[in-house]
């Protein structure tokens, strides 16, 4: 890692198909912070995620490094060293908040308010950590696996555009101390 660099961490996995953002986003998402702002991208991952991160890695086309199935403890300490993490609603995210990263989740069908509650005053130092989640009729579904056929299916997560992280991720950079080289 380029420690020069801003690191980005991302996690597409989670433990529930309806808590996962498209991969096509997370590509989009790690190609504009390589391209755009020159970000170190790494994908994490969990046990049962190797086959969303392969397709995530190659739709990113080279613009990430994939880290493999970590200890937590090691993985708090790799965490420790980003700039931002971006993770569905999962383990990881929880982790990165812990090891004060500035951290965005993604949230579809859970209530980001119980699950995320780390907006002051919950938190100390939580200005940077903040919850997306686009508003459909059928949320809060706490659904494994989305029901709804058609272009309604996973909507909650479709409706949330890479560019839209990508501004949040850019926010969060600029709340970070700048390195400067010599």
């Amino acid at each position: 890692m380029d420690v020069n660099r801003p690191i980005v961490g991302l996690h597409p996995g989670a433990t529930w198909p309806a808590k996962m953002w498209q991969t096509e986003r997370f590509a989009e998402l790690a190609k504009l912070l390589a391209g755009k702002l020159g970000a170190e991208v790494i994908l994490t991952q969990g046990p049962k995620d190797a086959g969303v991160v392969e397709e995530v890695a190659i739709k990113a086309g080279g613009t990430v490094k994939v880290l493999g199935v970590l200890p937590v403890r090691q993985l708090a300490a790799i965490l420790s060293h980003c700039s931002v993490y971006v993770a569905n609603d999962s383990g990881p995210m929880h982790i990165a908040v812990a090891v004060n990263i500035p951290t965005i989740g993604i949230f579809g069908p859970g209530e980001e308010n119980v699950w995320f509650p780390y907006n002051p005053p919950f938190y100390e130092n939580s200005a940077g950590h903040v919850a997306l989640r686009k508003d459909v009729f059928c949320h809060p579904c706490h659904l494994n696996v989305c029901n709804r056929k058609g272009d309604g299916f996973m909507e909650c997560m479709k409706l949330l555009p890479a560019a839209e992280v990508f501004e949040e991720v850019k926010k969060r950079l600029d709340m970070k101390p700048k390195i400067v080289s010599k």
